[in-house]
Formats: C-alpha cells, sequence, structure tokens
C-alpha cells in the first residue's frame, strides 16, 4: 500500500489529510509541496515574500533576511545597488514601526553596521533598583563589623543605622521622593546613570588621574628576548597593528561580546580612538572626534611631543617599515637637539617635559591649560593635535627587565613623556618591552584589554605574503612628510609649573609598589575538580588574607560589568557580608570544629555568588545608592543622615575601600591593573586561567596627601599581602579537599 511505503513523520501527516486530497493527485502533490518543498519556490520570490514574524526580535529577523539574500544572489556585502535594495527590503517589511521610524534614514556603512546598531536598540535599558532593597542591603553589609550574631536589639551601632535605613525609605520620606526622581530618568534615558557615572566618578574627581586613577597594562607577548627588537621597530609594529584594529572597528567588523548568551554592549568601543579628557573647574570634560576623520597619532619622545601621520596621501596605513623610519626620524631629531648648546636651537626647548602637567591635580591642570591657550595661538592648535590624535606612543629610554618594574615603570615613571588624559598611550621602552597607560573616565579595563588582546594575538599569528608586504619600507610609492615637533610658547610661570609638576609626581609616585605574579599550583582546571568556582575562590582567599594582616574584616571592592544593559559599566559586588565574616572569624578560632568552618565557608562562597549575580544583572546596590544621592544634590537637598553615618565610610562609602580588587580573565599574557583605592589599601587585579592565577598587586609605601581618610589602618607591602593571599589559597583548598575526601568515604 502506497501509506505504509512513507516513513513515520510523512505518514502521520498523511493520514490527517482530508479523503478529498488523499484521493486526487494533483491536490496531494500541492499539499506535500506546500508542506515539505517550500525551498522549491525560486530564493528571490522566497526573498521578497519574507516578512517578520509576530514574536521574531528585529535582529533576528535581519539574520534570516541576510539568509535568503545570499541565497537569492544579492550580493549586498559588494554591490552598493543591491545594498540599498536590501536595506529598503529590510524596512519595508519590518513591523516595528518606531524602530523603522529611528533607523530607516539613518546612514549605514554596511549591514554588519546596521546589526550592531540593531543589538545595542534591542538592549535591555538599566532599570532603576527598589529603594527598600538598597537600603535593607545597605544596612545590613555596612555593618560587616557588628558582633555575628546580627541583631539589631543586640548592637547600638547597628540600631542605629537601621534606624537611619528606615527612616530613609519611609512612605512619603525623602527617600521615596529622590527614588520617583530616578525612575523618571529611566523613562526617559537609555541608561539613567551612564552620565551621573562618569562625572560622580570620575570628571568630578579633583585628584590627579596619575598615579592614582588611570589603569596600566603589560604585553608579555612582547618578551621575545630571543629575537630583541629595536625600540622603533616594536613601536612601528603597535602603531600598525593598533591602527588594523581602528580599520575593522570603523568597518564594524569586531565581533559583538557576549556573555551566557546574551549581548553585551558595545558602545564603549566606539570612543576608544581619538578621545582625550579635557581638565576644567568644577568638572572635566571630554573631546571625542571621529576617528575616521584622522590621520595621525602623536609620538612623546625625552619629553617632547610630535605629531605623526599614519596614512599615506592614499589613505593607506604606512607599513611598519615606513612608520619605523618615521620613529627613528623622531629619535635621531630628539638626539640631536639634547646634543646641541643652549640658545642655538631655533625654538624655545622649554616645553620639554610639558606632559608633566597633566598628572597635576585637576584644578590646577585646568587653570593651567587656560594659561597655555592664552599664551600663544600656536599652544591651542598643539593642544587640538593631541587631543584628537587616534592615540600616543610614548618612547622611554628606560629599560624594566621583568613585569613588576615594566608595570611601575608605565604608571610612576617619566611623567614629563606622558600625557594622561589620551585614552589610551603605549610605552614602548629601548628594550622593546610594551606597556600602556590608559584613562579610566573614558572606557573600562575590560574594554581596552579586549583590543589588547587583539593586538596580542595579530603579533602572534603572523605570516608571510601580507605580512612580508607591511614590514618592508615603500618610500617609492608615497611621499612621507617627516613627523612635526610641536613647538610651545610659554610665559616663565608656565615653565616653572612644569617644573613643579614633575617634582609633583615624583614625589607622589616614589612610594607606589608593584608586583607581577603567577600562582602556578593553582587554576580553573584544579579548582573546579573539587568544586570551587574561581572567581570566589580568589575572593575568599583575598579576605583571608586581609583578616590576617589588618586583624579585622576591611570593606572590599570588586567589580562587575553592567553591559548587558544599554550603556552599562561598572557595579560593585559586596564581597563582604555577615557570613564571609563569620567565616572568617571560624578561621582563626582554634575551638571552632574543621567540618563547621567548611559550612561557614560554603555559606559565604554562596553568598558571594548571588552578590556576584546581582551586579552583574543590575540588582547591585551601590550604583544606585549614588544615583540618589546624585539626585538629592541635584535637587539642592543635604545628603541624608544615612550616607553621612560611620558604618557607610566603615562598609566603603565614598571610595573608602580598603582592598580594591577586580578579576580580568581571559589574557594570560597581559598584566595590568590599577593603584590603592586608600593609601593603607591594596590594590588587586587578577585573572583566573586554566593552569595558574595571575597577579598584579600594588600598594603605597607612604601616605599621598592627596588620598586623605578618615580612619587610617596600617600600611602593608606588596610582599606581605602576597605571601598572606598564597598563604590562604593553601588553606582554603586544604578545608574544601578534606571534605571531599571525608565526603568520598561515606
Amino acid at each position: 500500500m502506497f501509506v505504509d511505503s512513507l516513513a513515520n513523520p510523512v505518514k502521520y501527516w498523511y493520514k490527517q489529510l482530508p479523503d478529498e486530497v488523499k484521493n486526487e493527485w494533483e491536490l496531494l502533490l500541492k499539499a506535500f509541496k506546500q508542506k515539505y518543498c517550500v525551498d522549491l519556490a525560486p530564493p528571490r520570490t522566497m526573498y521578497f515574500k519574507l516578512t517578520q514574524k509576530q514574536d521574531e526580535s528585529a535582529s533576528n529577523y535581519l539574520y534570516r533576511l541576510n539568509a535568503m539574500a545570499l541565497r537569492a544572489k544579492i550580493d549586498f556585502r559588494r554591490n552598493d545597488e543591491d545594498f540599498e535594495q536590501h536595506f529598503q527590503q529590510y524596512f519595508d517589511t519590518l513591523h516595528d514601526k518606531t524602530l523603522q521610524m529611528q533607523f530607516r534614514f539613518m546612514e549605514f556603512a554596511s549591514i554588519e553596521d546596521l546589526e550592531m546598531r540593531l543589538l545595542q536598540y534591542e538592549m535591555t535599558t538599566m532599570r532603576v533598583g527598589s529603594k527598600k532593597q538598597a537600603t535593607k542591603k545597605n544596612a545590613e553589609e555596612s555593618h560587616f563589623g557588628a558582633p555575628a550574631v546580627n541583631k539589631v536589639d543586640r548592637d547600638p551601632e547597628l540600631k542605629h543605622v537601621a534606624m537611619l535605613a528606615e527612616d530613609f525609605k519611609r512612605p512619603g520620606g525623602e527617600g521615596e521622593a529622590l527614588q520617583q526622581v530616578l525612575l523618571q530618568r529611566a523613562e526617559e534615558h537609555k541608561n539613567w546613570l551612564a552620565e551621573w557615572w562618569e562625572y560622580a566618578a570620575y570628571l568630578s574627581d579633583r585628584t590627579p588621574i596619575a598615579p592614582f586613577i588611570n589603569m596600566v597594562s603589560g604585553f608579555g607577548v612582547f618578551l621575545d628576548f630571543d629575537r630583541p627588537v629595536s625600540q622603533a621597530r616594536r613601536a612601528a609594529e603597535t602603531i600598525r597593528y593598533t591602527c588594523e584594529y581602528l580599520e575593522l572597528l570603523k568597518q564594524e567588523k569586531i565581533a559583538t561580546e557576549k556573555m551566557g548568551g546574551r549581548t553585551l554592549c558595545m558602545n564603549m568601543f566606539r570612543r576608544l580612538f581619538s578621545s582625550c579628557r579635557i581638565p576644567g573647574t568644577p568638572v572635566d570634560s571630554f573631546e571625542r572626534v571621529d576617528p575616521s576623520q584622522i590621520r595621525h597619532i602623536v609620538v612623546l619622545c625625552d619629553g617632547r611631543i610630535f605629531s605623526l601621520p599614519v596614512y599615506d596621501d592614499r589613505d593607506q596605513l604606512l607599513t611598519i617599515g615606513d612608520l619605523e623610519s618615521q620613529l627613528l626620524h623622531i629619535l635621531q631629531q630628539s638626539a640631536y637637539i639634547n646634543g646641541l648648546r643652549p640658545g642655538t636651537l631655533l625654538h624655545d626647548d622649554s616645553a620639554r617635559n610639558i606632559g608633566a602637567l597633566t598628572s597635576l591635580n585637576r584644578d590646577d591642570w585646568a587653570g593651567t591649560r587656560q594659561e597655555l591657550i592664552d599664551a600663544d595661538g600656536y599652544n591651542k592648535e598643539n593642544l587640538e593635535t593631541i587631543q584628537r590624535s587616534l592615540f600616543a606612543i610614548c618612547l622611554d629610554e628606560k629599560t624594566p627587565t621583568n613585569p613588576s618594574d615594566l608595570v611601575k615603570a608605565c604608571a610612576a615613571w617619566s611623567c614629563g613623556n606622558r600625557w594622561y588624559d589620551k585614552s589610551f598611550q603605549y610605552v614602548i621602552f629601548q628594550n622593546g618591552m610594551v606597556g600602556s597607560n590608559m584613562e579610566h573616565a573614558n572606557a573600562d579595563a575590560t574594554i581596552l584589554q579586549s583590543m589588547y588582546r587583539w593586538l596580542g594575538e595579530r603579533y602572534l599569528n603572523r605570516i608571510g605574503g601580507y605580512e612580508t608586504f607591511i614590514e618592508s619600507r615603500h618610500h617609492s610609492l608615497s611621499f612621507l612628510p617627516p613627523p612635526e615637533l610641536l613647538k610651545w610658547k610659554l610665559t616663565d610661570a608656565i615653565k616653572q609649573k612644569i617644573a613643579d609638576a614633575v617634582v609633583s609626581f615624583e614625589d607622589k609616585a616614589q612610594s607606589l609598589r608593584t608586583m607581577i605574579i603567577r600562582n602556578k599550583k593553582y587554576g580553573k582546571a584544579r579548582l573546579k575538580a573539587v568544586k570551587l568556582f574561581p572567581d570566589t575562590f580568589v575572593q575568599m582567599a583575598i579576605q583571608l588574607a586581609g583578616f590576617k594582616l589588618y586583624g579585622e574584616v576591611v570593606p572590599t571592592y570588586e567589580s562587575a560589568h553592567t553591559r548587558m544593559f544599554q550603556e552599562g559599566r561598572t557595579e560593585t559586588i559586596r564581597t563582604v557580608t555577615m557570613e564571609v565574616k563569620e567565616w572568617l572569624e571560624a578561621t582563626r578560632d582554634a575551638s571552632v570544629p574543621r567540618h563547621v568552618v567548611h559550612d561557614k565557608l560554603q555559606r559565604a562562597m554562596a553568598r558571594h555568588k548571588q552578590n556576584s549575580m546581582a551586579a552583574l544583572t543590575g540588582d547591585g546596590i551601590d550604583r544606585h545608592l549614588l544615583g540618589l544621592q546624585i539626585a538629592a544634590y541635584l535637587a539642592g537637598q543635604p545628603p541624608h543622615a544615612l550616607f553621612s553615618d560611620p558604618s557607610y565610610v566603615k562598609s566603603g562609602g565614598g571610595g573608602n575601600f580598603v582592598l580594591s580588587t577586580s578579576n580580568v580573565s581571559g589574557y594570560p599574557w597581559l598584566w595590568g591593573g590599577f593603584v590603592p583605592m586608600v593609601p593603607h589599601g591594596i590594590g588587586v587585579c587578577y585573572g583566573t586561567e586554566a593552569d595558574f592565577l595571575g597577579f598584579m598587586i600594588t600598594s603605597f609605601d607612604e601616605h599621598p596627601q592627596e588620598r586623605p581618610v578618615p580612619n587610617v589602618r596600617p600600611r602593608f607591602t606588596v610582599e606581605a599581602f602576597q605571601r598572606a593571599l598564597f598563604d590562604s589559597f593553601d588553606e582554603i583548598y586544604d578545608l574544601v579537599r578534606e571534605h571531599h575526601e571525608h565526603a568520598a568515604k561515606l
């Protein structure tokens, strides 16, 4: 029988057909084609019949339409006419009228450009958390110094902060009114916090950004001691590869990053290049220009600043060979100037080390910058040349021989040969080692590290052919104008300020201590074998190390990104909780049985994971509390007593975190980090890799006057913290391993 010859799925389909269809071959064939042979229709016909499905996102529909266009041989990636046709077809068949109005008349360089904009459009907006939840958590977690038995009636200080929290969140009270301000702002902005965060966390801060705010990084990928590379050659490679990355960015060819299947906001990538912080009073600002309009970088050499074109007159990137030639010219010109007797140079060289001005207190730098502009029109042009440049290269005469010295050199050496306001600047040393100094307000570390990872992979994966071309010199193909030395007109007062800035920076920077170190005993593989989550393992060890040194639980900052939301930046993971405090106290109490210590550790780790997820998904408390404070400030209201209570400061409020930490994993040959947030604190930037844990640890030997804090604790060296940290790794791992071995015997 016919029906018995059919495969089961087709048989079931056939049996449910009406008898009139079963009995008529023409009708049966038509039904079969409709069910199983839709693809027999010409692809071009199917392309023009496609429309957005009811529950289909705009980006998913674009992917589906793209696939059908390729089958229909509509070459929207290479043919301009096909691109325009495809673009119109997409918006003609899109059901989202709001998106149609927003996007239809925008200019897109490519379909990839449109795809990225759609993904950004579809991202969740940053929501405002619950006022009740935020104040409750703050009351709990700001008071980690309370007795382990968390009873309000047994601790007057805890009772007081709980009372303040209740007053702040009471119906009809101050907190409720401020919450309404945030909710209204969330209705009007893609991210209610983004602009406020830049203002409050960075641009309004008057602290010198170097060495206190900027981040630093070092490139292990360039530790090529078997085949040493000259400074000019290494700088040329770095410039070329970074510009190649810029070209990919401009063409929207950098893959959109994801986490747990969710798209991450890529907004900060758009402002990496041709960005510069501008000092101002009472608040700084940014100059950000379209990098596609910029053709030069700036090179700092021996305290002098040169403008160097990186594109030729045919709008092609210079080859590595040509860039090397230009950089050698800069090195030779600077050496020549150094060899001249004073007074024999045709221009004033007193502006040497002018970059040191960017290390001043922001109010001082703002005033001096205006003096520069007022002194001469050329000074203003020079500033614009620097600010608009794609990025900066610093050619340093120093030769750090190990990673720890390299990152310290990037953070705390040669301030006259830096421009700290640039979004990022590479530091190329005489021995070919490479590091960077990064301004923090413009972009977070993970954004720059993504670019640096691409740069390292580009370097490691060099091949012949194309590489042979770009590494050679091609002077005959294009005229290369020499790099331009920026010449300044300075008053005696400005000259003195440059000299004073150098002295001031050296006084501040000499107390900074840095350590780059790996713990090869532990890595992701070994930790997961005993069910230890790597980030939580490191954070618990940091807590235990701090407890051993300071003798108490200390406020700790761990950063989490909020890039799952439009224009997301960071949130604080509250590592210090009552669960952590109870566990730490148990570790030092010999009367507590080992299995009880283990149980307390498990509760502490579970709470850390819970707080981490809350921060990542927009349910943290610190940025919400900051928003409430800013709303009060803008309304002309004094801060609520909750925010001036000693418990708030004790928990890290106002930036008083003794331990400042951040997990930047996935970059095994990159090192980087930041200085402590307070003079007596420790900075810990770490990465959890497959077979090791990597760290950059920082501390200050002495108290920088720019960072006064209320309750000064003792200071510890990076070596002391590293020993306590590594001992804590062993202590925690052994405790968990013992539990697993005991459980296996049961």
